[in-house]
């Protein structure tokens, strides 16, 4: 069965995602933030401590993986850190070969 790295599975979508592909038999790594892992203990899912905004963090999370699903988010009110976001979030998944 194959590996799925997934971002955001500590969020709502991500969390029900997570848990749907734990009942079809995938193994799942999930990039959690370190204060930010409370819905995913007791789940059989191997947790990569990191940030998105740190390139070692996401090589981790993908070393192993056959297919990634980005979910993570970032929810504000202020308009410059949206772009901020999506321009990094761009850049450190644009090295994707295969888009899911």
């Amino acid at each position: 069965m194959k590996t799925i790295a997934i971002t955001g599975a500590s969020g709502h979508l991500g969390n029900n995602i997570s848990r749907y592909l734990l009942t079809k038999g995938y193994s799942l790594k999930a990039l959690v933030r370190f204060d930010d892992e409370e819905s995913l203990l007791g789940l059989d899912i191997e947790l990569v401590k990191g940030d998105l905004f740190a390139p070692d963090a996401l090589d981790r999370l993908m070393q192993g993986s056959d297919i990634i699903i980005h979910l993570a988010g970032k929810v504000s009110i202020y308009p410059e850190e949206k772009k901020r976001f999506t321009k990094q979030i761009s850049k450190e998944l644009s090295g994707l070969q295969k888009p899911v």
